[in-house]
């Protein structure tokens, strides 16, 4: 294949005549053109000063080497093909238009969202406020709408009523990193914050890894001091002198079912006696559930602890350590605190359960 050094202008222009002409798209139609093309540049190459004219003398006006091509093709190709180009234009003039739509009602809400920026007056927030809007959001996304005005108009109806009040709340891995938001609550009321570690009742898929648990635990003691503490692995970290029996479950205080199912704990998910045997417990009854762990009985930490929480135990193996205990792994965990005012509250040692206020 010849090519010349340069294309001409003369012949880029007879070229793109052609190709105006030859209205449809085809791979035979490519193939045309660039073997017109060759040809022609072919021709400049031998004949020196090559003019449109010399072109068009040699080859035939752009019509005519259009229409000698055309002749080529039978008629259902040139329909087919001259159908498909109509619809290619057909889609791209529905795609401007769709493009214009879009853009056109696009301005519109701009200008209308403008428009009532202008008019409205926006609500501003302090840091507080906006705090409490987000726990807000997140209590009715999980508890239902509604929830949040319940709970507040209750704790300002025992405070009305002189009740020193907490609030409860379940630790567990979707809420562990927003417990510390409870802050501003306590301040704004003068209330406490009762912590309880999620326990797999019906469900695992809310409890905390070993990481979450103490992550959480450090986040909360760095921000809130401790009024009581009987969750038993928990004293034994911080070394706290809080005998393990300060949690009263199956001695101070029971758990009553609906079915009339008498429980030594919240969280336990057996037992043999009922509200008809009543008069007949005592704080021994359950005490077969005070089992401390083979591997718990050489820790200096044990009788701190006595092996962790047996209402979180009995859902994996009541016999093996709690699954939170560091020491079992061999770790050594340091965890810095303050001691609140200490306060007989109601579920102070009422289960493993941890209070703290500001």
């Amino acid at each position: 294949m010849v090519k010349a050094k340069k294309m001409s202008n003369d012949i880029k222009k007879y070229i793109k005549y052609v190709k105006k002409i030859i209205s449809i798209h085809s791979k035979d139609k490519k193939e045309f053109i660039q073997l017109l093309t060759q040809k022609i540049i072919e021709f400049s190459n031998e004949h020196d000063s090559c003019s449109y004219q010399d072109i068009v003398d040699e080859f035939g006006s752009p019509n005519e080497v259009a229409g000698s091509y055309i002749e080529t093709l039978n008629s259902d190709e040139i329909i087919k093909k001259l159908n498909k180009k109509k619809i290619i234009n057909i889609f791209i003039s529905v795609i401007i238009i769709l493009c214009i739509s879009v853009w056109g009602f696009e301005r519109y809400r701009i200008n209308q969202l403008i428009d009532e920026a202008k008019h409205t007056k926006m609500k501003t927030y302090t840091a507080e406020e906006y705090k409490e809007k987000i726990a807000k959001e997140k209590q009715e996304k999980f508890r239902g709408e509604g929830a949040w005005d319940l709970a507040i108009s209750a704790i300002e109806k025992c405070i009305d009523s002189q009740i020193d009040t907490s609030i409860a709340c379940c630790m567990m891995n979707i809420n562990v990193k927003d417990i510390i938001d409870f802050d501003n609550l306590l301040i704004k009321y003068g209330i406490n914050l009762r912590i309880n570690t999620y326990k797999p009742v019906n469900t695992s898929i809310y409890c905390l890894t070993y990481e979450e648990y103490w992550n959480g635990i450090k986040n909360i003691l760095k921000r809130f001091k401790i009024v009581s503490c009987s969750e038993p692995i928990l004293n034994a970290v911080l070394g706290i002198e809080n005998n393990r029996y300060s949690c009263g479950c199956g001695k101070t205080s029971l758990r009553i079912n609906p079915d009339g199912g008498v429980y030594p704990c919240v969280y336990w998910n057996k037992s043999e006696f009922t509200i008809k045997d009543l008069s007949l417990i005592n704080e021994n009854t359950f005490s077969k559930i005070d089992v401390i762990p083979n591997e718990c009985k050489g820790c200096k930490y044990k009788d701190l602890c006595a092996g962790g929480c047996e209402g979180r135990r009995v859902y994996r193996d009541l016999h093996s350590a709690d699954e939170y205990c560091p020491f079992v792994r061999g770790e050594k965990m340091e965890i810095e605190y303050q001691l609140g005012t200490k306060k007989d509250l109601v579920h102070s040692n009422y289960l493993c359960t941890l209070i703290v206020s500001m």
